[in-house]
């Protein structure tokens, strides 16, 4: 939308509700849709249903994703329980790649199941060895926390992958699925002041019904928070080749050490050739494994000492670290949670971009020491 005022940037519409002149506007605008808007012209009529912040951010989001349209909602949970809500009923079965966010895991296997819908659990580096029947198949392109990478181009059915591993630069989700979730809360607002998520598909028909979805669970961003966003998606790509830069070779200290890291771009990543096949990057994201529980403690504490962050989430300024036992993925058992390959000796480390070079150095010494 052009500013009147010819201002760089978008203003931002902190309104919940936009006035009509007449009747017949109100009459004009409502039967085009506006409520949750079919199209790009920008006719407005409440916040829950769209916003020219929000708009600005779905079309940013449409252009990476290579995609015919994207909604955007408050969370990337909120993103996918939307996809769940406009696709599922009851009766309906899910194949489930894991291990996934922990979250996640929760929203299909306790939540939706209450509601009669069948949820199947298998390994998401095998999930192309039982796709085919099921309602949707929901997948990561990249596994939380364990980095493995599933062969999506091997997977047959009507897939939904979660991109926010990896972003649509470095990974074509749409090439291979129907829709494409993610959270904007991580790499691509890059500076952990703004939560959001979005789903982006080339079916209009179903972009049409997620709006409905997102207009009445009132699952609608903020209009700061989109702008705070978009904001972000203007360094995404700088922000990301720093990140695989400086990984890779935090990964290769730690082999050095005797550690067993886990980056899928790494030659001794066990999904390489599948990595090398559908990644075009990775971000600064890197688990290994302590082997216990009480080492992974020692190393945190020490990184902690250090000023690395223990925090859950990814992609901030700073460098994070976390115990995804304890934290991400905390609601689950802990027979869930070996299943899956959460050992308790396994920490998950997000580089930032802000100090990189040093977080690099502090945390191989803590690794060493």
């Amino acid at each position: 939308m052009r500013d009147p005022n010819r201002a760089l940037r978008e203003p931002i519409y902190q309104s919940a509700t936009f006035y009509f002149e007449s009747v017949e506007q109100l009459e004009e605008i409502m039967r085009e849709g506006a409520r949750f808007p079919k199209d790009k012209t920008g006719k407005y009529v409440y916040t829950r249903g769209s916003n020219p912040n929000v708009r600005e951010l779905e079309n940013l989001i449409s252009s990476l994703e290579n995609s015919r349209d994207s909604v955007v909602f408050a969370s990337g949970m909120a993103s996918i329980t939307a996809v769940a809500l406009t696709l599922l009923r009851r009766g309906s079965k899910i194949l489930l790649g894991t291990p996934t966010y922990g979250d996640t895991y929760v929203l299909f296997n306790d939540l939706l199941t209450r509601f009669g819908i069948e949820v199947e659990n298998y390994p998401a580096h095998e999930l192309h060895k039982y796709s085919g029947e099921a309602d949707m198949i929901f997948v990561e392109a990249v596994t939380n926390p364990t980095l493995r990478v599933p062969a999506v181009d091997e997977i047959e059915g009507l897939i939904v992958i979660d991109n926010t591993f990896t972003t649509p630069l470095f990974y074509r989700g749409l090439d291979h699925a129907y829709a494409v979730v993610a959270s904007l809360t991580k790499f691509m607002n890059g500076h952990s002041d703004a939560l959001g998520g979005y789903v982006a598909s080339n079916d209009e028909s179903f972009i049409e019904r997620l709006r409905y979805t997102l207009f009445l669970t009132g699952a609608a961003i903020d209009p700061m928070a989109s702008r705070l966003i978009s904001r972000g998606l203007l360094t995404l790509e700088h922000r990301l080749k720093v990140y695989d830069e400086h990984a890779i070779k935090l990964v290769e200290a730690l082999f050095d050490l005797g550690y067993v890291a886990y980056y899928p771009l790494h030659p001794e990543h066990p999904d390489y050739d599948i990595a090398r096949r559908l990644l075009r990057g990775f971000t600064g994201i890197i688990a290994v494994d302590a082997l216990e529980e009480r080492r992974a403690r020692e190393i945190v504490n020490k990184l902690i000492s250090r000023g690395i962050r223990l925090a859950p989430s990814f992609g901030s300024p700073e460098t994070l670290v976390e115990i995804p036992r304890s934290l991400s993925h905390a609601f689950m058992s802990d027979k869930q949670k070996l299943s899956l390959g959460i050992t308790p000796g396994l920490i998950r480390i997000s580089l930032g971009f802000k100090n990189i070079e040093e977080d690099v150095e502090k945390i191989v010494e803590a690794f060493k020491s």
